[in-house]
């Protein structure tokens, strides 16, 4: 059977290794969520419920799975209760091969069966989107460049965007641009494409003016494709930081998270959106609950560097440095990540470490002039945005 044009997976019926009949139903449950949730992602093509039960109770080989249903990707699972509590454990198998991409293990008391089945739904969906985009990026960087359609376009762009340098967020839109010249309806890649024009300018690379005025256009032409596609919402809560609007960043965020509530990346802007508006306290829940959903995402990085700024806000100066340190060691080439780590460590009087971030930042960036009129300002509060310039004076960066 031919696959997808998207990432494609199929969810076997959980198995109950209990010796209890009873506990079929919190399988069957566990099984059924997990579909449903990840139908809910729209990148991914997803096998009704329905047609899995026929495989209910039955001895399968994946890859015979896997050609009957026309998938790429296969998630199975066992469950089993002792006592109060109960482990779940789910594997991510590639079809054609059979081997492993990911797997987990999940062991919680079963206090409420419901809360304890929603939980795990959640951790599995939010784990399983990075992963299936990670195994699309190696399958991605097999094919031949005539043979790519639409979506591998749009991998193979986010994993230039994730290099976080001016230069291959630059070939990353050339290639989302592909990917809509291929499929003129392919609404992600139109979310994505309004994004990527934000977050270049938010780096400087590119004029804001332009950079709102594509973001505006393409993610208002994700949503008329596809209102329920996240990606675009994400955008334009995007341009909402951009321009210091909490009312459109929040709002858009929300949506985001509504449509995909499984979407740690979502959760992750939600929560930057909440700390940028003046409420860092009220963003840390948020932001730690992407990191929970999905501990080794694509996005991780971002995550951490989130919490530093929700951090930053509420003046946690130990923990923005803390959180801002492990955002940018892994990412040279983002900016912000260096500037609020320096500032963190200007306000904490550890000058010595400013100064080797510093030396970091001048590596990294040997052309980088900076002046308070030149760092974007995206706290909403201007006392916010005050610390950040203060810290930076203190670390020597900006002279006053």
């Amino acid at each position: 059977m031919e696959l997808p044009d998207k990432p494609s997976i199929a969810v076997l019926p959980f198995e109950n290794l209990s010796n209890d009949s009873e506990q079929e139903y919190f399988s069957d449950g566990i099984t059924g969520d997990i579909v449903t949730a990840l139908g809910r992602v729209r990148q991914f093509f997803v096998i009704a419920r329905n047609t899995m039960y026929s495989y209910k109770g039955r001895k399968v080989d994946v890859k015979v799975v896997a050609r009957e249903l026309g998938v790429r990707y296969l998630l199975e699972g066992s469950i089993q209760k002792a006592g109060s509590r109960v482990r779940v454990s789910a594997q991510l198998v590639e079809g054609a091969t059979g081997n492993q991409i990911w797997a987990e293990r999940y062991d919680r008391e079963l206090v409420d069966i419901f809360e304890v089945q929603d939980e795990i739904t959640s951790n599995v969906v939010g784990a399983i989107e990075p992963e299936l985009t990670r195994a699309e990026w190696e399958r991605a960087k097999t094919k031949e460049t005539e043979n790519l359609d639409a979506w591998d376009y749009v991998v193979r762009a986010i994993a230039l965007i994730m290099e976080f340098s001016k230069e291959g967020s630059a070939e990353a839109m050339k290639l989302l641009e592909q990917a809509i010249a291929i499929d003129p309806n392919y609404a992600r890649a139109y979310g994505h494409k309004a994004w990527l024009a934000i977050w270049r300018a938010l780096q400087g690379w590119d004029e804001m003016e332009t950079a709102i005025e594509i973001a505006s256009i393409n993610s208002g032409r994700g949503i008329q494709l596809d209102v329920n596609e996240p990606w675009s919402y994400i955008a334009r809560a995007f341009i909402g930081i951009s321009t210091r609007d909490s009312e459109l960043s929040l709002t858009s965020s929300r949506k985001a998270i509504e449509l995909s509530p499984n979407f740690a990346y979502g959760h992750s802007v939600h929560g930057l959106a909440i700390a940028l508006s003046g409420r860092g306290a009220d963003a840390l829940e948020e932001i730690e609950l992407a990191m929970r959903l999905s501990p080794r995402d694509i996005w991780h990085e971002v995550f951490e560097l989130h919490y530093a700024m929700a951090q930053f806000q509420i003046a946690n100066y130990e923990e923005a440095a803390r959180f801002a340190e492990s955002g940018s060691l892994p990412s040279p080439g983002h900016l912000f990540p260096q500037l609020l780590l320096m500032a963190a460590y200007g306000h904490l009087g550890q000058m010595k470490k400013g100064q080797q971030a510093l030396q970091r930042l001048k590596n990294n960036f040997p052309n980088l002039l900076l002046t308070s009129e030149n760092i974007v300002q995206v706290y909403v509060l201007d006392e916010d945005h005050g610390r950040l310039l203060d810290g930076l004076y203190k670390v020597g960066i900006l002279r006053k």
